[in-house]
């Protein structure tokens, strides 16, 4: 324990490798900010995968509703925007299964081609093996992950204390799923990959563990904490413009 402790105060602010985008506040100009309202002919489904819990259950569901409310203003029906609502403790590989399928099922009822998943803290993890190793690849145009336990994170040297979640050890930095995972390409093609963490992040340690190889990486010198990205006013208002202007998607940036 104190050896964590001890781990986490000098390896939470490593320093960002070379590449990352380090900066404070994300700017938005005012077109970002007050994106044109488009038809649902050009804007995807959005699924936001939330974090692990410690009782398991999804955290309350308001708590995203500056990213939700925001979607909706830039054109996207409040129909087509999920959070994730599943049991935290499950493993990650049996989750990505389950992502999957609600992937399909969103699609199915929309007539969409892809979505678009906000993937906060562990929810990383089910995301990104559901597109690596599991049903979603060509199904998902972007990936944003905030705080993202991409290569795990030191507290779960704790998880034998939770001895009721089977999803915590997944968190491990040398987990197996962790280890599978992180074998290959990071970033495969096809998707427009994002992270974001903050040099205040405290779960996630060291911090450089949310950035992937490959992906569109952001450290912000702006202190917003683990839990914080559900309401971080700067960071919605630009991704979810990027998302639903034309630019947000591998597609738009690739020349016909």
């Amino acid at each position: 324990m104190v050896a964590a402790v001890a781990l986490a105060v000098v390896g939470a602010c490593a320093p960002a490798p070379p590449g990352t985008i380090v900066t404070g506040a994300p700017t938005t100009t005012p077109e970002q900010s007050r994106p044109p309202r488009p038809s649902t002919a050009t804007v995807r489904p959005v699924i936001i995968v939330p974090g692990w819990e410690f009782g398991c259950e999804m955290a309350p569901a308001w708590k995203w509703i500056p990213w939700t409310s925001t979607f909706e203003a830039a054109g996207v029906p409040a129909d087509w925007i999920q959070i994730f609502d599943t049991d935290r403790c499950e493993r990650n590989t049996v989750l990505a299964e389950l992502l999957g399928q609600w992937i399909d099922a969103l699609l199915a009822r929309t007539g969409a081609r892809q979505v678009d998943l906000i993937a906060h803290s562990m929810g990383a993890l089910t995301a990104r093996w559901c597109i690596v190793k599991g049903s979603c690849a060509g199904k998902v145009a972007n990936v944003v992950t905030l705080s993202g336990a991409n290569h795990g994170t030191v507290w779960a040297e704790m998880c034998a204390v939770v001895f009721w979640s089977k999803s915590c050890p997944d968190l491990a930095p040398t987990s197996p799923m962790l280890t599978e995972l992180n074998a290959g390409d990071e970033t495969p093609d096809g998707v427009r990959w994002q992270t974001w963490v903050s040099v205040c992040e405290i779960a996630i340690v060291p911090q450089t563990s949310a950035l992937l190889d490959g992906a569109e990486n952001h450290y912000l010198t702006d202190c917003v904490t683990h839990d914080s990205w559900k309401w971080y006013r700067p960071t919605i208002d630009l991704v979810v413009a990027e998302l639903t202007s034309g630019v947000g998607s591998i597609a738009a940036m690739t020349p016909a």
